[in-house]
């Protein structure tokens, strides 16, 4: 634990000197390393990029690239794995990298070499990151090499010292010509994920699905909207994308409309992409470096695993108008700031939620903050809100400072 306390005061420190209310967007399945690619990925609000390479030379290369474009790298290569102290020495100086990649969705049975493996990096390279992605809950207990979900994060946060803690889970799904909807289970997902990097004092890294394969539609606002914004609720400090640029080979008709496909050329996916990191930025100083007090949900019925909300002042209540299926609420705080919140769960329906407030004094300190940054106050004891379909409302008040 005292190699992941010094890790994480590293990426504070880093953190600091970049801009203050930022928020980290990693597109999986980055562009080519080239400067006009990293750069359009840049433009729609994009800041680190993860593709592998082939040596330590092409790394190095595209840390170039990056640093030229703006953004920062996620790399990894075979050398990483078969001469690691080597690798790092000859990258952990180079200003675009963010960090290192291990593995995608191991098995609880791969968490003792990837915990020697992540010493072996930090050893030798302390101030970045190790990254290494988890399952989803939807895994099966072959997949996880457990014996259920809580289990395989429980060993992992315990055996392997990253100083983060990722997860991918693709909750909007569609069959056929029916509706989209949410899988039952992703809020229990955010749940688990979230309390566990709670409790192993980590930061959450979540993901929002931006590429139409199986039975995942080509992502709309609405879909975009409920994944990372949800995702900002239960605490997550970084916001990753699967996929940036389309994966697959190039006669491989299963992954499409990616925000880039593989010609180079944008689809609807781009400009979707970039409205809702816009959106994400001018809310970001509700989210960066807040912690996670406390999740619950509205509605006639609420999510598998989850609560239902419990309202704390200066909050009386909050009701759904609506015939939705409800919303999600949090409340999230830093320092002597207090933050609410609300997230429509429904993806195809407007909702309409009315936020009363009590006669605390922290009621009179209450803001509603706007998707540029700019901060309302409501007339009255008492606000509505309206919602587009997955979109959400953030209010902002003063508490005690912890």
């Amino acid at each position: 634990m005292l190699l992941v306390s010094v890790i994480l005061t590293c990426l504070m420190q880093g953190a600091s000197a970049q801009a203050e209310q930022s928020i980290d967007v990693l597109a999986w399945g980055g562009p080519p390393a080239t400067v006009d690619k990293l750069g359009e990925m840049r433009d729609a609000g994009f800041t680190i990029s993860f593709t592998g390479f082939g040596d330590v030379h092409a790394t190095l290369k595209g840390l170039d690239a990056a640093k030229e474009a703006g953004v920062k790298l996620l790399v990894s290569c075979p050398q990483l794995k078969t001469d690691p102290q080597g690798t790092v020495q000859k990258l952990k100086s180079h200003p675009a990298l963010a960090g290192y990649f291990l593995q995608d969705e191991p098995a609880a049975q791969a968490f003792p070499e990837l915990a020697a493996w992540t010493r072996q990096i930090h050893a030798a390279d302390p101030g970045h990151i190790t990254y290494i992605n988890l399952f989803p809950n939807y895994a099966t207990p072959e997949q996880l090499g457990a014996a259920n979900y809580e289990k395989y994060l429980e060993d992992f946060t315990k055996i392997v010292p990253t100083p983060i803690l990722s997860f991918d889970h693709y909750p909007v799904i569609q069959s056929g010509s029916a509706p989209a909807e949410l899988r039952a289970n992703w809020y229990e997902n955010l749940e688990l994920a979230s309390a566990a990097a709670k409790r192993a004092g980590v930061p959450l890294w979540a993901f929002a699905l931006s590429t139409h394969h199986f039975s995942y539609p080509t992502p709309t606002l609405a879909h975009l909207r409920v994944q990372v914004f949800s995702d900002l609720a239960y605490g997550a400090q970084t916001i990753q994308y699967f996929t940036y640029w389309q994966a697959g080979a190039a006669n491989d008709p299963t992954f499409i409309d990616a925000p880039i496909m593989r010609d180079g050329k944008r689809t609807v996916a781009y400009d979707r992409v970039k409205q809702v990191n816009a959106e994400m930025q001018g809310l970001a100083p509700a989210f960066i470096g807040s912690k996670i007090v406390a999740a619950g949900h509205i509605g006639q019925t609420i999510p598998q695993g989850t609560h239902r909300y419990e309202p704390r002042s200066p909050i009386a209540s909050i009701k759904n108008e609506s015939a939705t299926v409800g919303a999600l609420v949090s409340l999230l705080e830093k320092g002597d700031q207090r933050f609410l919140v609300l997230v429509n769960r429904d993806i195809n329906k407007a909702g309409t939620y009315s936020i009363a407030f009590d006669d605390s004094k922290e009621a009179a300190s209450v803001q509603r903050m706007e998707k540029d940054g700019t901060l309302h106050a409501p007339a009255g004891r008492a606000i509505k809100i309206e919602l587009s379909p997955g979109d959400v409302a953030v209010l902002e008040w003063k508490g005690d400072r912890k």
